[in-house]
């Protein structure tokens, strides 16, 4: 059985992006909403989702500065 770390590296990632831009493009039309809306932190995990998400509603994707104020200058 490979390690979990063998089996992270050999995903295709182009792949498993084009699945999740592909529901995220369904989920949108199903909803009838006009697009998305998301709290992008600066993180990478928001990163992700701000890049996903700007393939699957190129027009209609929104992002809320969530500022950290132990950080985030004044």
């Amino acid at each position: 059985m490979k390690s979990l770390l063998n089996k992270i590296t050999e995903l295709n990632y182009d792949r498993v992006s084009k699945k999740i831009v592909s529901a995220l493009k369904n989920e949108l039309k199903s909803s009838k909403c006009k697009g998305y809306v998301f709290g992008l932190s600066g993180g990478l995990d928001s990163a992700v989702v701000a890049s996903l998400l700007s393939l699957a509603a190129t027009e209609t994707t929104f992002a809320l500065v969530m500022p950290r104020t132990d950080i985030t200058p004044k």
